[in-house]
């Protein structure tokens, strides 16, 4: 990968975007990006509860995000393709450690930028401070439909806002493994109910239920 396509990838990354070839080359002189390359495995590249003290883009491939629930009543599988950024609000704060494990899928290309060259270097560009805290934003508005959830809507809108909220893309495949006991009480409705909208949505082609967990091709696509 020369120079020119590793800006090209770069300039597509959440936190990257709208910064021009000049600040690029000036953030690849000062913070030394480098490109590694890991083949598919199912061993992980990081672990739920690794230490968080860089930052990861995927500039290509495609990884498998698994995340257990913090309460462990379920897990969520899911497909992740480039270009993407692992967990970058987990890069400050009390607790920085990672919140999923990561496998990769396919052949992959990821850039590693230190904390310290993202605190003394990025920071200092007024472009990336702005998308930075638009993500960290994005994840607050998140968080807090989830924990609004069992409010102000329907069942069945209460249980793709839960969806929703527990994956990273709207692209890709996604599963998640979880009891129907639990999903009600998350979303705060009965049992009866939530068995009765996950069997519409299944007849409707939606998702695909199977033995504790249920199948999403399209996120996008649940209404």
């Amino acid at each position: 990968m020369n120079i020119r396509e590793m800006y090209s990838i770069l300039t597509q990354m959440p936190l990257l975007q709208g910064l021009n070839g000049m600040d690029l080359a000036k953030v690849e002189e000062r913070v030394g990006i480098s490109i590694n390359i890991m083949e598919a495995s199912n061993q992980p590249f990081l672990q739920q509860g690794d230490i968080c003290n860089e930052l990861i883009f995927l500039a290509e491939g495609k990884f498998t995000k698994k995340t257990v629930s913090e309460d462990s009543r379920f897990t969520t599988w899911e497909e992740i393709t480039a270009p993407a950024v692992i967990e970058p609000e987990q890069l400050y704060g009390l607790t920085c450690k990672y919140n999923s494990t990561y496998f990769t899928k396919t052949r992959c290309s990821m850039f590693t930028v230190s904390k310290i060259n993202v605190t003394n270097h990025l920071m200092h560009l007024d472009i990336f401070r702005i998308n930075y805290m638009n993500m960290l934003s994005a994840q607050i508005h998140k968080l807090r439909r989830q924990n609004t959830n069992k409010y102000g809507e329907n069942a069945r809108q209460k249980l793709i806002t839960f969806l929703n909220c527990n994956f990273m893309q709207t692209e890709g495949e996604k599963n998640i493994q979880i009891k129907m006991r639990d999903l009600a009480e998350y979303i705060g409705e009965t049992r009866l109910t939530v068995s009765c909208i996950l069997n519409e949505m299944n007849k409707e082609g939606q998702i695909e239920l199977k033995r504790m967990g249920i199948i999403i091709q399209n996120i996008k696509l649940l209404h």
